[in-house]
């Protein structure tokens, strides 16, 4: 069994994106805040945190992009391929003309990562995920056709060929996968300190706003299925995503990811819309199968008063959190001690039968916990 608050997975993302209003605040290379942005040798349209990242972006991708990016960031949004279309190219930059063949000319069972290592790192594994191309449209695949092209020509530019086939398939094969396959980088956005910290200085939760920051691919993570109770979370420290327990897995369950359509705050009649229309299935997860109400509707602890008494008196503390270094993670981890502590009294509980509001209240401020100490923590190293 793991419980809940424990560390399952942490996966460097295999290609990242920043989006172009974060530029001039967060490193073009693992995405965290820099409060002095390493400069590029030869252009002006990136930052990075360290001469690491630097060196390492110019000799993976930075190279066949530099001095191009402020037009490619345009010339997306102009033609619609928006961030899948940048995480993409930035993908097949990064593999290189060689990997892409070798993939390309694989057949689907020799692509199959059955019995072999599932490495992030490696192109192959990115390749092999879904790409649902037969439950497209033909209206569908011909845009995203002419997205690859249009993304393969504008890299080649000025070289006086014609556009490179082999890229412009790679590429179309993403536009493909990365709908049901990318995942949202997002940090939370803190407001900082007028001075420095001190025990009279409290942040309230609701100052803190999520912040989307950029785009990834995680193939690790891609690999999780649906629920519309999910028993984890995933958060973002720049480029590496860890992914938490925030419910009990039992020896043998699988382990399951939101798509972003939750039983708490849609219905199932929107759900199903959802999913069928962006990934192309239909969920029979238990709150589908048993239609769970919405939070307004589900029931409350009015008998066990000794728990939603405790629990309420508990958020709102955690609502006056002082979250700022060097208290503020010491202070989370503390929390996230706690409110787990209240899944496994409720989840241990036969008297109980979910869903209840409490249960949800919880997991909500878990999360939230998780968000707090990626957002203020220093960077993973993988």
């Amino acid at each position: 069994m793991v419980c809940a608050g424990a560390t399952i997975i942490v996966e460097k993302a295999h290609a990242s994106i920043l989006l172009e209003e974060f530029k001039e605040s967060h490193c073009h290379h693992c995405l965290h805040w820099t409060l002095g942005p390493v400069p590029c040798h030869q252009c002006s349209q990136v930052g990075f945190c360290t001469t690491l990242c630097r060196d390492e972006s110019w000799a993976s991708y930075h190279q066949y992009e530099c001095g191009l990016l402020d037009l490619l960031y345009r010339c997306t949004r102009d033609v619609n391929t928006g961030q899948h279309g940048l995480l993409a190219l930035r993908t097949i930059l990064k593999a290189g003309k060689q990997k892409m063949s070798i993939e390309q000319a694989k057949s689907p069972a020799c692509r199959s990562s059955a019995g072999m290592l599932f490495d992030s790192a490696d192109y192959g594994t990115v390749y092999s995920l879904v790409s649902n191309t037969a439950q497209r449209s033909e209206a569908d695949l011909f845009r995203r056709t002419i997205m690859a092209v249009y993304l393969t020509s504008f890299i080649q530019q000025g070289d006086g060929q014609e556009p490179d086939v082999g890229m412009a398939t790679a590429l179309l094969h993403l536009l493909q996968s990365y709908p049901c396959n990318a995942h949202e980088i997002s940090h939370l956005a803190v407001p900082l300190p007028s001075e420095p910290c001190s025990q009279n200085q409290l942040l309230q939760l609701q100052q803190v706003r999520p912040c989307e920051v950029g785009a990834a691919i995680m193939p690790v993570v891609s690999l999780m299925n649906h629920s519309c109770n999910p028993n984890v979370v995933h958060v973002s420290y720049g480029d590496v995503m860890v992914v938490r327990v925030i419910r009990r897995i039992l020896q043998g369950e699988e382990i399951f990811d939101n798509y972003g359509y939750h039983y708490a705050t849609h219905d199932r009649k929107e759900r199903q819309l959802k999913l069928g229309q962006q990934y192309f299935f239909r969920c029979y997860c238990q709150p589908c199968v048993k239609d769970w109400p919405l939070y307004g509707d589900t029931p409350k602890l009015d008998k066990r008063s000794d728990i939603s008494d405790a629990l309420v008196k508990d958020i709102n503390d955690f609502k006056r959190l002082v979250c700022y270094f060097p208290e503020g993670p010491a202070k989370l981890e503390e929390s996230v001690r706690l409110f787990t502590g209240y899944l496994d009294t409720i989840e241990s509980d036969r008297s109980i039968s979910l869903p209840v509001q409490e249960y949800i209240k919880v997991q909500e401020v878990l999360k939230h916990c998780f968000a707090l100490l990626a957002t203020l923590s220093p960077h993973l190293l993988v």
